[in-house]
């Protein structure tokens, strides 16, 4: 049998290719001096901007004493206090001064506050409340940043309005139309005031001043089709001078290969004729059938109308990239405006309001709905966000496969969100032995210029304290560093693209499209080791990104595709890179909507049946996606979701097709359902603790024991889907016995595994071989360029995943497995199967950690290179295995004579090193080690000395008072003590 040193390339270290770090890009014409300026200033930053979710005074300039009190005599106080109420940014009463406000500060607590904040590595303000950001200039008096608004406009503004005039919904936080011109005009008023009464609070790099919208609650209108005016002109400005270039929409001026009418399918001889499909305000969400009224679902609340997008799908698609490109449009046109507008008034530089988007959906088929797209974000904002609040979850890499690539090629900074909640709502979210230092920790891999962090409650100084600690080492780690290495570096270039399949998700319903299978895809990258980029469809489309920069493309779960995107593959292919697909990606044409045979042509894969279960199936009708919105309704028996799936031990864990005993919670005095926590200023403490007598029923074996009027429930509802679907006929698959793979000796040594999404069989055409079979049925392909598998191996690897990240983002759960490993090891079968295409284009590893010869699971290997040739490298484990692991780094990247450090325990590994030396991870901990000449670690080393001794504890003050400790919604200023 092969043997898994096989799948190590330990032996290749001498590579063909000496892997690079991600070099600084020729910046695109689209990317303006000034941005470049920004970036560059930027990245000289002394210390990157840190921030809570709030001023350290609440929302106040200072700690202020007491209420405003509106009747005082004092009329000039009054003015002032009016002054501070500026909601549109104005500045019509004048401009609030602290200083002249006759409050009295209490500045124990003051100082007490910036203590704690320097322990805790924060220096800049952020949101809190409506005029937190006037904390400012008291923070730059005190050596720190400033602050960061969120700055909201246009709330409940003329809102969006449908094709036919009807109305949307008005949002209380949030902009209304962005077609509007009041709102826009809201927009530029609002930035203005900010850069010129208010800069003087504002985050400066130079003479740049930042803020940014009311997070993703402030973008909320886009999650609704708007047509009010100017959209056709918009949306025509758009396709004929972002999108296609072209003269005319028949005429390809550009000799791009890509036109209009050929998209479409129309024969139109002038922009002026171009018209947006119409869709309905919710065109994504499923609705309820008003004649019969009993629940029934259908499309959506028009499906006469919105199932436009299968019979046109070429025209639908160039709507919603259109409703993707605005949402930032939008913003930058507000930014530019307002720029010219403080110069007008006298103020020099500029100001920016950068767009806080719902990176917490990196969901294909949510991202249309909400208008996100992550190409246009980078084109279009001088700053972005990437989310990395969850430890596990493979979705926080997905974020910085984007931005590692795009954010030096756009010349955008990145800052950070993190999304730790303290408080009742997240008690038992981050108390595992590492949880935050493995989330933040993966920051220090990636590109990111600053954080935010969404801290409400202060418990991180009482109950909180481990956590506390975390987030604090961390947070200071990064500022320790950043100016001396992580400015300076970036990841290493990876060999490995995936290709995110938005296109797809145009076309299922909110929510629906299966991003288990493409997200964790990226899990299975990670267990192997393996850097990689996200690469956006629009990239590609516009010719951006050269797919020839790669060595293996992977392309999961896209079944839609334009005609570009299939012959930028077809060219990667024929000019030597090797490219992976599943089950029936690139077999549906945007142009045309019918199935074409790509796969056949380029893959030797001929789709013969379409085998599928319940937990989100394909749905490429509008039948198909009728038959499926059941098996994804919240409490339904067939739905896994909720903040009790990572208790095993819990009913709530498992699906209901499984039988438990009768439902019982564990009662308070009152006779209400008893929580683990007390109430704390209205907010209950975590879920219903239940009954020891209510749990799951198990056999002699201890295996779960179906509960088979459910599953016959699941039978019936199964029979109802299509048995054809656009030419492939398909099945159910009885989940009672879920299908076993066997793979190829080439795909993994351990042979055998079952998997737990849809299984797609095929006949090899041509001089294509089987790799994979279920039962006597190929499932698996190959040519000397491609791979298809005929599964969903993402989604087998997040069946069996931890379900801590489930719980804390009530992310939805594979209902069919009736155990959770504990260890990674159990991702083998399903990462090597994947790995098998990068092995087969001969990607190679800069840096590999090995236990016992063999690849481990658990390991995260994050390294990024200096223009020096230093190389930090964070190794995170993520289950409890604790072992000493054998590195072996890339000799290409060694420099001779070079120093292995260990930064954290401060530990010389090894003098003059090969790049090949044992490293301790600690079981669900980090280990970051750095390879490089003596005389280049050394400033590092002195910062890292001085990080290690910092005292991060609670300061005394808080100590000596614990009812400042216990809020939900931060720390209210005490009265002033004797």
């Amino acid at each position: 049998m092969m043997k898994h040193v096989l799948f190590l390339a330990v032996a290749a270290l001498a590579l063909a290719c000496a892997v690079s770090a991600q070099a600084a890009e020729p910046v695109p014409p689209s990317v303006e001096p000034w941005r470049i300026a920004l970036y560059e200033a930027w990245k000289k930053l002394p210390d990157p901007p840190v921030t809570p979710y709030d001023g350290p005074f609440g929302g106040e300039a200072r700690a202020f004493v007491g209420k405003v009190d509106w009747k005082l005599a004092d009329q000039a106080a009054v003015a002032n206090w009016k002054a501070q109420q500026d909601y549109g940014k104005s500045a019509k009463n004048g401009v609030y001064d602290p200083a002249k406000d006759p409050r009295p500060i209490n500045t124990a607590f003051e100082e007490a506050m910036l203590d704690d904040w320097n322990r805790m590595g924060y220096n800049c303000a952020y949101k809190g409340a409506s005029f937190t950001f006037m904390v400012g200039s008291f923070l730059k008096s005190r050596g720190l940043l400033g602050a960061i608004d969120q700055t909201l406009w246009g709330a409940n503004g003329p809102p969006p309005l449908q094709f036919d005039g009807k109305e949307g919904s008005r949002q209380r936080e949030a902009c209304g139309s962005f077609f509007d011109a009041a709102n826009y005009q809201a927009g530029v008023a609002a930035i203005t005031g900010m850069g010129h009464f208010y800069g003087h609070h504002l985050f400066t790099v130079g003479d740049h001043r930042l803020t940014c919208s009311w997070d993703e609650v402030g973008l909320r209108t886009r999650a609704q089709m708007d047509y009010r005016d100017p959209m056709r002109a918009e949306f025509r400005a758009f396709v004929k001078d972002v999108w296609f270039g072209d003269a005319s929409p028949g005429e390809d001026s550009n000799r791009d290969g890509r036109t209009y009418n050929a998209l479409t399918g129309q024969s139109l001889k002038s922009w002026d004729e171009v018209e947006p499909v119409q869709v309905s305000l919710d065109w994504t969400a499923p609705g309820y059938d008003p004649v019969k009224k009993d629940g029934t679902r259908i499309f959506s609340a028009m499906p006469e109308t919105d199932t436009v997008m299968y019979r046109e799908p070429g025209r639908y698609k160039l709507l919603i990239d259109f409703h993707r490109y605005y949402t930032f449009e939008f913003f930058r046109r507000i930014n530019e405006e307002a720029s010219q507008a403080v110069n007008r008034l006298g103020s020099p530089g500029r100001v920016s309001c950068y767009p806080f988007t719902q990176h917490f959906i990196i969901w294909p088929g949510a991202n249309q709905r909400h208008g996100n797209s992550f190409y246009w974000y980078h084109r279009l904002s001088p700053v972005v966000n990437v989310e990395h609040c969850w430890p596990e979850a493979p979705v926080m890499n997905l974020n910085y496969a984007i931005t590692d690539r795009l954010a030096p090629r756009h010349r955008n900074t990145v800052m950070g969100w993190i999304w730790f909640y303290f408080g009742q709502e997240g008690h038992d979210q981050y108390n595992g032995p590492h949880d935050m230092d493995r989330a933040l920790a993966r920051m220090m891999g990636h590109t990111v210029d600053g954080t935010h962090h969404w801290l409400y409650s202060p418990r991180y100084r009482s109950r909180d304290q481990k956590q506390r600690l975390q987030i604090a080492y961390w947070q200071n780690f990064f500022k320790a560093h950043y100016a001396g290495f992580l400015a300076k570096s970036a990841p290493v270039r990876p060999q490995i693209a995936l290709l995110m399949p938005d296109t797809t998700g145009y076309f299922y319903r909110y929510f629906q499209y299966p991003k288990q299978d493409f997200g964790w895809t990226a899990e299975a990258l990670q267990n192997l080791q393996y850097p990689w980029h996200l690469l956006t469809e629009e990239e590609i489309e516009l010719g951006e990104t050269k797919l020839g920069d790669y060595k293996a493309l992977y392309v999961v779960g896209s079944e839609w595709s334009t005609p570009t995107i299939r012959q930028r593959i077809a060219e990667f292919i024929a000019g030597g890179g090797v490219v992976f697909a599943n089950v029936d990606s690139l077999t549906l044409d945007v142009a045309t909507g019918k199935r074409i045979d790509f796969l056949e042509k380029h893959f030797g894969v001929k789709i013969a049946r379409k085998h599928k279960n319940a937990f989100y199936p394909s749905t490429q009708t509008a039948e198909e996606a009728v038959w499926a919105v059941p098996f994804d309704t919240w409490g339904g028996p067939f739905k896994l979701q909720g903040h009790s799936v990572h208790d095993l031990d819990d009913p709530r864990a498992w699906a209901r097709l499984y039988a438990r005993t009768e439902q019982k919670y564990l009662l308070d005095e009152n006779g209400k359902p008893r929580r683990p926590i007390p109430d704390n200023q209205g907010m209950q403490g975590g879920q219903p603790m239940r009954d020891p007598s209510w749990t799951m029923l198990r056999d002699a074996t201890g295996k779960l024991v179906r509960d088979e009027a459910v599953w016959k429930q699941l039978d019936e509802a199964m029979a109802r889907m299509p048995s054809e679907v656009l030419g492939i006929a398909q099945s159910p698959l009885d989940m009672r016995t879920p299908p076993v793979i066997r793979y190829a000796e080439a795909l993994t040594a351990v042979g055998t595994a079952v998997t737990w999404g849809e299984v797609d069989e095929a006949s090899p055409v041509g001089d294509a071989k089987p790799i994979a079979w279920w039962g006597d049925k190929v499932v698996g392909v190959e040519t000397p360029s491609t791979v298809w598998l005929g599964t969903r191996e993402g989604m087998s690897l997040h069946a069996i995943s931890s379900r801590m990240e489930a719980h804390r983002g009530t992310e939805p759960c594979n209902p069919f497995p009736s155990e959770i490993p504990e260890l990674h090891e159990a991702n083998r079968p399903y990462a090597e199967a994947l790995g098998y295409a990068a092995r087969k284009a001969g990607v190679t590893r800069p840096v590999t950690l090995t236990l016992d010869g063999k690849l481990p699971m658990n390991l995260e290997v994050l390294p990024r290179l200096a223009a020096d040739g230093t190389m930090m490298v964070v190794v995170i484990s993520h289950d409890k295995t604790e072992a000493e692991y054998d590195v072996a780094v890339d000799a290409a990247l060694v420099k001779k004579g070079a120093l292995a450090w260990s930064m954290l325990d401060e530990r010389e590994i090894e003098t003059d090193t090969d790049g090949q030396f044992k490293l301790k991870v600690p079981s669900w901990g980090v280990a970051v080690f750095m390879v490089g000449p003596a005389d280049a670690l050394k400033p590092v080393q002195a910062a890292q000395a001085k990080l290690n001794t910092k005292d991060m504890s609670v300061p005394k003050y808080f100590a000596d008072r614990p009812a400042l400790n216990e809020y939900e919604w931060g720390t209210p200023v005490p009265p002033i003590e004797p």
